[in-house]
């Protein structure tokens, strides 16, 4: 009877390890059939499974999708793509546990002649994308558009308005009709005390560049002597041409009231022995040398030394200027208009014959 109990116990067993024989791997039968005796022996020590509550990771494969989009691969590498890092992959990814598999953003790495530096000591942290790099800049000639502009040492302003506020004549009251100044401001003390000029050197002023066109038609053919002898002596052609215009309207043969000679009217005894005033070449080269012992005889104050090309001396008053007139001497007046002409007509290439206030040079 105790046999064919047992017998009896072992069928299912038997029966069950011929099923699980075919999908089982032989290393693995022992175990199942193991399995099966417990349940049959003893049915009452078998516990229900317990659900084992996996760990959330939601936010990691969130963050593992989104940064997987935006890589793409090449070969057997992945690179990321040349767009921006996303913002929401980053932000999903810093919520997620701390892991040796999470993409971090790789430190850019940046030359000194990348990255802009902010004063001596201060480095700016930059991004690809908000490296600054200065752009190089390559010019051998003078242009009009930039300011502060050089040509060869010398240099001027070329676009805006003088600003200067000079302690003896004030602020200089410069707009767009007269960017150098009003006629006031330039001639301080004449119609009082005395002329004395503000200061004001020659890079400050307010010029145009010069060409053979417009007001300088007259002086197509001396342009490139104007830029000879303004490179020889650090003058600004456009003010050598001034000059001529304002002295001569760059006519070669005229002869002034007291003898001046030619294109930038040279007096006679500044006209050295053995050479010909009258000579083109050799009168503007006088006159640009004239010009710059002028300014820096008053110590680079260039109003001083355009009114001393005039003949202005320091204290000149209105009845000093105009007192050749009353001797039968009208042209050897002092214009006193000249400096308002000068700085903001002609430099300005503007036509500057109507320009002023006084006009005591007119019917002469």
């Amino acid at each position: 009877m105790l046999t064919s109990t047992f017998l009896y116990t072992l069928l299912p067993i038997i029966a069950a390890s011929t099923a699980l024989a075919s999908h089982n791997p032989p290393h693995l039968r022992h175990r199942k059939l193991a399995e099966k005796v417990r349940e049959v022996v003893q049915p009452e020590s078998r516990s229900p499974p317990v659900a084992i509550q996996g760990r959330s990771n939601d936010a990691h494969a969130d963050a593992h999708r989104i940064i997987k989009r935006s890589v793409v691969k090449k070969g057997q590498q992945c690179r990321p793509r040349a767009t921006a890092v996303n913002p929401q992959a980053m932000a999903v990814a810093s919520q997620s546990a701390p892991s040796s598999s999470v993409w971090v953003a790789p430190a850019s790495t940046n030359s000194a002649s990348e990255t802009w530096s902010q004063g001596e000591g201060q480095q700016q942290a930059a991004s690809p994308t908000s490296t600054w790099t200065e752009p190089s800049v390559s010019s051998s000639e003078w242009s009009e558009p930039t300011t502060a502009t050089s040509d060869g040492g010398f240099s001027l302003t070329v676009s805006g308005l003088l600003s200067i506020n000079d302690n003896r004549c004030g602020w200089c009251n410069s707009d767009d009709s007269q960017p150098n100044g009003s006629i006031d401001w330039l001639n301080c003390g004449v119609e009082g005390g005395g002329w004395t000029p503000p200061y004001v050197t020659m890079n400050q002023l307010i010029a145009t560049k010069l060409d053979a066109h417009g007001v300088f038609a007259p002086c197509a053919e001396y342009i490139d002597r104007f830029n000879a002898y303004g490179q020889e002596f650090n003058i600004h052609p456009i003010m050598l041409a001034s000059f001529a215009m304002q002295e001569s309207t760059c006519r070669p043969e005229v002869t002034g009231g007291g003898g001046e000679a030619g294109l930038m009217q040279i007096a006679p005894p500044n006209c050295e022995d053995g050479h010909n005033c009258w000579d083109v070449d050799y009168n503007i080269r006088r006159g640009a040398q004239l010009f710059r012992k002028m300014i820096d005889d008053s110590g680079g104050n260039v109003l001083q030394a355009i009114g001393a090309y005039n003949g202005w001396p320091l204290g000149l008053t209105v009845g000093q200027a105009t007192a050749a007139k009353s001797r039968g001497q009208c042209l050897s007046q002092n214009n006193l208009d000249y400096l308002y002409q000068y700085t903001n007509g002609w430099m300005q290439n503007k036509d500057a014959n109507s320009m002023g206030r006084y006009f005591n040079l007119r019917g002469c």
